[in-house]
């Protein structure tokens, strides 16, 4: 859907995963995963939509709740912090560069906690750092 060039596409993909996560409750086939909550937050991260950096966050802040109550299935990868930065270096929120940083943070902090996948890289930085260049 990120790529279909539907205007909706990021709501239409937010819907189907709520949709999705209703259905797992009496089908545990349908529950999301974190591929399909990265998909959506990736969707609204190239949605190109007045609210999309937001709505990606909203998602990463679900996703990360749900990780930290014990549901290993949803533990944020560094594509998911990275789809929300770039969501983020899209905006023209005036807090965009603030709100990418405390992304960086958080990566940065689940490396210093010992979580060796979120060490952050090249593009990871460089997105971070397009917000920094932005808002300047």
């Amino acid at each position: 859907m990120a790529k279909s060039g539907r205007r909706d596409a990021a709501e239409r993909a937010e819907e189907i995963l709520l949709q999705m996560r209703e259905l797992s409750n009496e089908d545990p086939s349908t529950r999301p995963d974190i591929y399909t909550f990265a998909s959506v937050i990736n969707c609204w991260a190239n949605s190109n939509t007045e609210h999309s950096a937001e709505r990606a966050e909203r998602i990463l802040n679900l996703v990360e709740n749900r990780s930290t109550e014990g549901d290993e299935h949803l533990r944020p990868t560094l594509f998911t912090y990275g789809a929300v930065l770039n969501a983020w270096a899209k905006s023209r929120s005036s807090e965009a560069s603030q709100r990418a940083l405390l992304i960086l943070h958080r990566i940065e902090e689940k490396y210093g906690q010992g979580d060796e996948t979120m060490r952050p890289n090249g593009p990871i930085y460089n997105s971070g750092e397009k917000y920094i260049i932005i808002s300047l």
